[in-house]
């Protein structure tokens, strides 16, 4: 093909996708100015800052927390924030937009159930025009309802006539349209609603790494006091130990699942106010950043397996079992386990005994006995064994006696991290008596069961006579060295 004809079937092609082009951006600015015009609510659902729902009589407003309108947990606490029994559990909320209730009363909203109207509010859209139609023709004279709204710039209100017959429209009138317009009628269940219905029925809505502390205070006895120490919760009183993890996480999952899911307002019935009167304490939830706990008052049970809450002045019903951590005695939360690291932690073991020393690494996926590869299984099935050690009873060292020797096993765990444990087992006093055993830094002592010293000892002596594993690069016998190139290939001269 000529050099000529090329450039003209070049320009060609060139005019054809401007066109294209040009008329692609003409149609999709036209079909955005057509939604846009649809649209009875010109605003950004991040702009509104107040909304107000009116209907038949009955109103409900909500206003954007201002302390909250940019929702960052890294953000240090707002001065004259309003108070809340539930403000500070805000604090720990991250990714949401938090509502309050201001009128008929004062309480945290459902933020979610606002944001659903606010939503449904900037989406509905104008299916028809009613020119030269009378206001009080279509029930907006008065109207039935009227949700009124304000972003920072703006503010405007739709008024809610009556429905279109045989339909599931209504005719509403919106601010800076002359005309009524029917729209759907997706509104009319969420105006509906009882001002009491809009409050949260979340407690705690601080996640989790940012509850610093539980206090856990029973009506009889001391309180249990939990205070963060890295990412888990550690006794700090009555008296300072490590926790059981699996009731530490049950704290945790009872806080961040307890609802309010009966409302109880004044005034009160008597069986509530019976249960209140026999509780079984308090629980104080400390939030990172903020000055004040959340106060939890855990009652007595109303029926079967419902108790009675209070926080603040809203009283509730709940089947939440986190009533029962409150009446569980301090001695049941200390851990009986040998070792707070997991499994997929350690990085690095060291074994002393009367057989000798051996250090366990982690490389590559693989395990390394003293620098030298060995089956996967029989070091994973140690370290196992040394992660799921439990002692059926605890005591405090204090009182016990100092062994007149050195421990039988020491073992030294590290992960990558630098963080280390060191583990050791005493003889047992006397045969197929439990072995003491110790966790340096920790001033308990947990007996042992012989099973599980024996199955421990078991595995080590595995590790120990494990073979190593040769190197899949290298020749694994004379028969192969003799088979492989360099061997068949005569020396160089």
């Amino acid at each position: 093909m000529r050099p000529r004809t090329l450039a003209v079937l070049a320009a060609v092609v060139g005019a054809l996708l401007a066109i294209l082009y040009f008329t692609g951006d003409k149609v999709a600015s036209t079909d955005e100015r057509t939604a846009a015009a649809k649209r009875l609510v010109d605003a950004k659902a991040d702009d509104i800052v107040s909304i107000e729902l009116e209907w038949q009589g009955a109103k409900v407003r909500f206003e954007r927390d201002p302390a909250k309108a940019a929702v960052d947990s890294k953000l240090p606490a707002t001065p004259g924030r309003p108070e809340s029994p539930l403000a500070s559990v805000l604090a720990g909320a991250t990714e949401k937009r938090i509502w309050r209730i201001v009128e008929p009363f004062s309480k945290v909203a459902d933020g979610a159930a606002v944001d659903r109207v606010v939503s449904e509010l900037l989406t509905l859209e104008s299916t028809r025009s009613l020119e030269g139609v009378a206001k009080k023709d279509v029930g907006l004279d008065p109207p039935r309802g009227r949700i009124t709204w304000k972003s920072g710039a703006t503010e405007g209100a739709l008024e809610i006539g009556g429905s279109v017959p045989a339909s599931h429209d209504i005719v509403v009138a919106a601010s800076g349209r002359t005309a009524p317009a029917v729209t759907a009628d997706t509104l009319l269940v969420e105006l509906a609603r009882p001002a009491g219905d809009w409050r949260t029925r979340e407690v705690v809505t601080a996640a989790r790494d940012k509850i610093d502390r539980v206090t856990l205070a029973p009506v009889t006895g001391a309180p249990v006091a939990l205070a963060r120490s890295g990412e888990t919760l550690r006794m700090e009183s009555p008296v300072a130990d490590w926790l059981d993890r699996d009731l530490t996480d049950a704290v945790f999952s009872d806080l961040a699942a307890l609802r309010m899911e009966t409302f109880l307002d004044p005034p009160l019935a008597a069986d509530v106010t019976a249960a209140l009167a026999t509780p079984a304490g308090a629980i104080e939830v400390g939030i990172a950043g903020e000055s004040q706990p959340l106060r939890i008052e855990v009652g007595g049970e109303r029926s079967p397996g419902k108790r009675v809450f209070r926080v603040g002045d809203q009283v509730f019903e709940s089947a939440s079992k986190i009533g029962d951590s409150i009446v569980r005695p301090a001695l049941a939360w200390r851990s009986r386990s040998w070792t707070r690291f997991e499994n997929w932690r350690i990085e690095k073991l060291r074994v002393e005994e009367a057989g000798g020393a051996f250090e366990l690494r982690r490389a590559n996926g693989e395990w390394l006995r003293d620098s030298q590869k060995i089956p996967f299984t029989a070091a994973s099935d140690l370290l196992y064994a040394i992660v799921g050690i439990k002692s059926a009873t605890i005591s405090d060292a204090s009182g016990a006696a100092t062994p007149a020797s050195r421990p039988v096993l020491t073992l030294t765990l590290s992960d990558a991290d630098g963080n280390e444990e060191v583990l050791s087992l005493d003889a047992p006093p006397a045969p197929g008596a439990p072995s003491p055993a110790h966790t340096r830094g920790r001033n308990v002592v947990l007996p042992l069961a012989p099973s599980a010293v024996a199955d421990l000892e078991a595995k080590i002596a595995v590790v120990r006579a494990a073979v190593p594993v040769p190197d899949a690069a290298a020749p694994t016998s004379p028969a192969a060295a003799s088979a492989s190139p360099a061997a068949a290939s005569p020396p160089a001269p």
